[in-house]
């Protein structure tokens, strides 16, 4: 079995107790952050093993 690599960001997501965007601790997958209506924050890409990510997309 081979492990791949793919993109993950830095995003922001609207928080509604504070109604603000604030910037998610972890780190995720464009499709995720799509899902979640985050907002990927370019120039922030790493790649990483896809073994690293959770079922969502989001980096363990």
């Amino acid at each position: 079995m081979s492990i791949k690599t793919v993109l993950v960001y830095s995003f922001e997501i609207y928080n509604i107790t504070t109604d603000q965007n604030e910037k998610s601790l972890r780190k995720a997958t464009a499709e995720a952050i799509a899902i979640k209506n985050g907002t990927l924050m370019q120039d922030t890409e790493e790649e990483v093993d896809d073994t690293a990510l959770d079922d969502n997309g989001f980096v363990i």
